[in-house]
């Protein structure tokens, strides 16, 4: 009976361990900044799972509009979601105009990559930042990476001589 007790006591003592550890405080969940992540899981946007391979969107600069094709990828469909989108964008390395993007997008780490073409519309995860490459010069874009999201069709000197910030809105067409 002794033992009976002490075993029922030893699952007592871990069934409470356990359940300490599952009772975090604010300050347990709070990142380096301060700040409590959000504790409300979103629901799945149905639009995230749209193909988007061949989509085609505008992007307004100024008075000038061109159009690049969207790739089918996660973090390209979370991307339309979206769309509308304004993003701010200055000029970088003579090769990119870049902005930062209101929320962050998902990234699968297969998709990253640190080389870039002229002409691709991209997503940067640390920014989050979205950059249309309008010239190959210049290093690799640093680690994690960056996700393409499309190709520009044309007219990527819509894209350069911006002095000061650009102000690019990306729709889609149709």
């Amino acid at each position: 009976m002794k033992s009976r007790a002490l075993c029922v006591a030893g699952v007592m003592s871990l069934t409470l361990a356990v359940a300490a550890c599952g009772n975090d405080t604010a300050q347990d969940n709070a990142s380096p900044s301060g700040t409590k992540p959000s504790a409300t899981p979103q629901a799945p946007n149905p639009a995230s799972t749209e193909r988007v391979n061949g989509m085609k969107v505008a992007l307004r600069v100024g008075d000038t509009t061109t159009q690049a094709t969207l790739t089918d990828n996660a973090t390209a469909r979370a991307f339309a979601t979206t769309l509308p989108v304004t993003v701010e964008m200055s000029d970088m390395l003579e090769r990119e105009l870049y902005g930062a993007l209101p929320e962050p997008l998902p990234v699968a780490e297969k998709n990253r990559q640190t080389d870039y073409q002229a002409g691709q519309l991209v997503y940067w995860p640390p920014g989050p930042g979205l950059a249309v490459y309008y010239k190959h010069a210049g290093p690799p874009v640093p680690a994690p990476g960056m996700v393409v999201l499309g190709t520009i069709d044309g007219g990527l000197d819509a894209f350069t001589g911006h002095d000061g910030t650009a102000k690019v809105t990306i729709d889609r067409t149709g």
